[in-house]
């Protein structure tokens, strides 16, 4: 297959022409790589990728693959085993996905090559991972793919002990003042978005913070709120310019005092004049106990 590559602007550049199935499906990225490391260290893939066209075309192969790499069982420094993963579909322009590599589906090895151990193998319970692949496409389609990577990473669950304040951001298609109310959530149950009311931390010194609005729902607090900066929050998505600004963002400082260790997501509903909807985190967060 042929690939054109170039970065421009910290962005990776790619046009991949269309090839024939299997031999000719070998555009690949290879990654930095920490040598040595667990896949249970690590549960999301996350990356901002975009397609050119005018629509999706998953039947000519607008799918991704992630491959790694862990010492074969023949053993010798030669010896390796290379596991690929499920197609991660995608659509076309813009977008960051989040890919859950713990999940059964996602986590799971379609194919293999090298020397391989047998049973089940996941992503989780590989260890000793030292090379990682992007495989961009598997493109059939008959036409080229022009495609941009702008970034990717691989994180830990987020992570907060129990009683520090935990900053959770959302963007809106509209502004904040257009809205009649914006109420947070956390919830270990997807089916039950709204299970625990989160309870929003405001300090004792915070401009704006009266005894009288410390008894306000997190909906009604949501405007002395605005008026502080939390420095976790502004690292999360400054540092770098690695993440873009979210538009109509609302910030929500969480206040985890009350909360039982556990993994939950955050929940959020927003109401204005007409209608109600209510988004859910694709990632949770680990509530942890106190040493």
């Amino acid at each position: 297959m042929n690939t054109q590559a170039h970065i421009q602007d910290g962005v990776l550049d790619l046009i991949t022409e269309s090839g024939s199935l299997p031999k000719d499906l070998d555009a690949q990225v290879f990654l930095n790589t920490p040598q040595g490391f667990n896949g249970n260290q690590y549960r999301f893939l996350t990356f901002r990728y975009f397609t050119e066209g005018p629509w999706q075309r998953f039947g000519g192969g607008m799918v991704i693959r992630w491959i790694w790499t862990i010492p074969g069982t023949g053993g010798g420094t030669g010896s390796r085993c290379h596991l690929v993963s499920q197609d991660i579909p995608h659509d076309v322009g813009w977008e960051t996905l989040t890919i859950d590599l713990f999940n059964q589906y996602n986590g799971s090895v379609e194919q293999t090559s090298g020397d391989c151990p047998g049973g089940d193998l996941t992503w989780s319970g590989s260890n000793g991972i030292y090379k990682l692949r992007f495989d961009p496409n598997e493109n059939i389609s008959g036409v080229p793919f022009h495609q941009q990577m702008d970034w990717i990473r691989l994180t830990q669950v987020d992570s907060v002990i129990k009683g520090k304040p935990f900053p959770v951001q959302i963007g809106l298609n509209k502004s904040p003042g257009e809205l009649g109310s914006i109420d947070f959530y956390y919830t270990d149950n997807l089916q039950d978005p709204t299970q625990h009311r989160a309870v929003e931390y405001i300090p004792l010194n915070a401009p704006g913070t009266t005894q009288e609005n410390k008894d306000l729902t997190p909906g009604q607090n949501l405007q002395a709120a605005q008026r502080k900066i939390f420095l976790p929050t502004v690292l999360r998505i400054s540092v770098g310019n690695e993440i873009p600004p979210v538009e109509n963002a609302v910030d929500f400082m969480w206040d985890t005092s009350g909360v039982t260790p556990r993994e939950y997501y955050m929940c959020v509903v927003v109401a204005d004049q007409l209608n109600s909807a209510t988004y859910c985190s694709d990632a949770p967060v680990q509530v942890i106990a106190p040493n």
